[in-house]
C-alpha cells in the first residue's frame, strides 16, 4: 500500500513538474535562437561613379564635364552618425584652348585624385511595414589633399580640398547592402585660383 501511495505522489510530482519544465525549455530555446538587425549600422565600405561637372581656375575658363569615382570606408558610431575615409578620383574634359594656372604651353584636360576624411550623419526619413527605417537622408562633409594632373595646367600639384554632399540611402532586404543616389559638391584652392565642381553619382554600400 505503502509503495503504491509513493508511486501515485511521484506521478502526481510528475505532472505538475512536467509543465513547468517544457515551458523553460521552450524559453531558453528562444533566448538561444539568433538574433541579427535587419538593418545593419557599424563598418561599411562603398563606392560610386557619376557624372562631373567642374570649372577650372585660370586661362581659357570654362565649364568641364567628366566622371567622378569614388571610394569610402568607415564606420558608423550610431546610426545617425559616422567618419570614415574617402577617395575621390576625377576625370574633366575641358573647354578648348583650356590652359589653367600654367604659362600656356600645355592646354586641354586635366584629372584630380582628392584622398581625405568625412563626417557622415544618417536621418531616417521613412520605414517598412514592419516599423524598420531603410530609407536615409544622408549629409556629408571632409577634407583632404587634391592632387593635379597635368602639373602644366596646375604648377603647384596639389591643395587643399573639401566636399559637401547630400543624398538618399535604401537599405535593402539583403540585409548588409544599401544603394543611393548623392550630390556632390567639391571646392579647392590650387595656387593662384579656385576650382570648383558637383556631382551627380549613384552608390553602393556594404555594412558589417
Amino acid at each position: 500500500m505503502g509503495c503504491r501511495l509513493l508511486a501515485f505522489g511521484a506521478l502526481a510530482a510528475l505532472q505538475l513538474l512536467a509543465p513547468a519544465a517544457l515551458a523553460q525549455e521552450a524559453a531558453e530555446a528562444e533566448q538561444a535562437k539568433p538574433t541579427f538587425n535587419e538593418v545593419e549600422h557599424g563598418g561599411y565600405a562603398g563606392g560610386e561613379v557619376g557624372f562631373l561637372l567642374m570649372r577650372g581656375p585660370g586661362g581659357g575658363k570654362g565649364v568641364a564635364t567628366g566622371t567622378v569615382i569614388g571610394v569610402s570606408l568607415g564606420y558608423d558610431f550610431a546610426p545617425w552618425i559616422g567618419v570614415g575615409f574617402f577617395g575621390l578620383a576625377f576625370d574633366a574634359a575641358a573647354p578648348a584652348g583650356y590652359s589653367g594656372l600654367g604659362d600656356g604651353s600645355t592646354q586641354g584636360d586635366y584629372s584630380g585624385l582628392l584622398p581625405g576624411l568625412e563626417v557622415r550623419l544618417h536621418l531616417p526619413i521613412a520605414d517598412d511595414q514592419n516599423q524598420v527605417d531603410r530609407l536615409f537622408l544622408n549629409l556629408g562633409v571632409g577634407g583632404g589633399v587634391l592632387f593635379y594632373q597635368p602639373r602644366g595646367l596646375f604648377p603647384g600639384g596639389h591643395s587643399a580640398a573639401g566636399k559637401a554632399d547630400v543624398g538618399l540611402e535604401y537599405f535593402t532586404r539583403l540585409r548588409h547592402f544599401s544603394l543611393g543616389l548623392a550630390l556632390e559638391g567639391l571646392g579647392a584652392l590650387p595656387r593662384g585660383g579656385q576650382l570648383a565642381g558637383g556631382s551627380l553619382s549613384p552608390f553602393v554600400r556594404y555594412s558589417f
